[in-house]
């Protein structure tokens, strides 16, 4: 059985995709994460609470001191920006989020940051109807006096105009 110059053709053109394939590099360009999330200027309302460093009068003592105390604050017409750092990352005043994923069922991409010693930090960007929510938690100090953590935990969502 003799091979007819089409079945070389055909064979050539073969081995030249597939060489051709493999000699691509792999810089293909990345999605920018973060298109229509860092644009604007955000007005956010929520809560936050924890406990700060505050000074105490403990009778029968005569001076204060250090103590861990008890915060509670609603959160209305607070302004900032989310600003872009890549297309990867995310800054909320001072905290870096990095792209995590993108949820196509519930419409939302995820950034997060992990702080040392403290519970996961989050933002939510509802893409469909430009919403954000940002969840930030930190522990800075321990009060031994009132056997308590030093921590902030920061709940908030844009609010729509």
């Amino acid at each position: 059985m003799t091979k007819s110059p089409v079945d070389y053709f055909v064979t050539a053109l073969f081995i030249c995709v597939i060489a051709y394939g493999c000699t691509k590099k792999a810089d293909y360009s990345q999605t920018d994460h973060t298109v229509g999330l860092t644009s604007k200027m955000r007005t956010w309302s929520g809560t936050t609470n924890g406990y700060y460093k505050g000074d105490t009068l403990i009778p029968p003592a005569t001076t204060n001191e250090d103590w861990a105390k008890i915060f509670n604050r609603i959160i209305t017409d607070s302004t900032f920006a989310v600003l872009k750092v890549d297309g990867f990352a995310v800054s909320v005043p001072g905290m870096t989020m990095i792209y995590r994923d993108t949820d196509h069922v519930g419409n939302y991409v995820r950034y997060d940051s992990t702080v040392a010693g403290s519970g996961t930090s989050y933002l939510l960007y509802f893409y469909l109807v430009d919403s954000v929510y940002y969840e930030y938690h930190s522990f800075y100090g321990f009060n031994a006096a009132a056997n308590q953590d030093y921590q902030t935990h920061l709940y908030l969502h844009t609010v729509h105009e």
